[in-house]
């Protein structure tokens, strides 16, 4: 028998002034919201500042 593997992800919700959530469109599953799958070597927190902070650049939020 193998053994099971898994991932981590991780995903965040983004409110604007407005109350406006914001939605990325993914080529696969349509529109969700920002995350991603976290290596075992970072830290959740770590990796959930550095994306938000990558969005808030390409989106210029």
């Amino acid at each position: 028998m193998s053994i099971p593997k898994h991932s981590l992800s991780a995903g965040a919700v983004v409110l604007n002034n407005e109350g406006e959530i914001l939605l990325i469109k993914g080529p696969r599953r349509g529109w969700e919201f920002p995350g991603g799958v976290i290596s075992k070597s970072r830290d959740v927190r770590e990796f959930s500042m550095h994306s938000l902070k990558r969005l808030y650049k390409r989106f210029n939020i």
